[in-house]
């Protein structure tokens, strides 16, 4: 398995959709939230390279039961970056 690297933003974006679960009274959401990124995280770590590249050496791999939602993660010969974790119907090549 390759090393996980989780940007700050990623790490952000994360939290930000768990406290929106949160806030809309599904705590069980937000929890089930937590699980499946961290899951697809180390997925991704697993499988460098999987997934829709949306530019030169960055991938999109949507969550499971979240599929709204895309990892944005950069892989190297050793590592592999989650970069961003995003709404699918965002503006990606704005926001990245």
């Amino acid at each position: 398995m390759h090393e996980l690297i989780i940007s700050p933003e990623a790490d952000r974006d994360v939290d930000a959709q768990a406290d929106y679960y949160r806030d809309r009274g599904t705590p069980d959401t937000a929890d089930r939230w937590y699980l499946k990124t961290r899951e697809t995280f180390e997925f991704l770590a697993a499988h460098p390279g999987i997934g829709e590249e949306i530019r030169q050496g960055l991938r999109a791999w949507r969550v499971e039961r979240f599929k709204q939602h895309v990892v944005l993660d950069c892989a190297s010969a050793h590592r592999v970056e989650i970069v961003r974790v995003l709404h699918g119907a965002a503006d990606l090549a704005r926001l990245i």
